[in-house]
């Protein structure tokens, strides 16, 4: 079955569904996995995104900024190393959805352009 742009936005969905379950069991020890699965998550919405993109557009979100920053803080710094925000976390995680959406957005409408575009080679 193939990979869509609906699909990283199922993904946002369920990272906010982990999330909030989370935040509702703080005196759970599995509060830490969840909240780590969540940002986990964003991640997975984000680089999905990316590998299903073109060539081409790929290329340049793989360089972008915003991708970077997605790869250094939910995946890196939240997730593997669960160094994650204490005290603002809903805020921060939730910051991070709006992110994540924006760029996963911004690979959808490109991807369209890029498939619109005509190929020099057919000129």
């Amino acid at each position: 079955m193939a990979v869509l742009y609906e699909d990283s936005f199922v993904l946002l969905r369920e990272a906010s569904a982990l999330m909030d379950q989370a935040l509702l069991q703080t005196a759970d020890q599995n509060a830490s996995g969840k909240i780590r699965a969540a940002f986990y998550k964003l991640y997975q919405a984000a680089n999905s995104a990316t590998m299903i993109s073109p060539p081409d557009v790929r290329a340049v979100a793989e360089g972008s900024e915003a991708y970077r920053l997605i790869v250094e803080y939910p995946y890196k710094l939240y997730y593997r190393e669960g160094r994650y925000p204490g005290a603002d976390l809903k805020t921060v995680f939730d910051r991070w959805v709006l992110e994540v959406g924006r760029y996963v957005d911004g690979l959808a409408a490109s991807a369209k352009l890029s498939v619109a575009k005509p190929s020099r080679e057919k000129q």
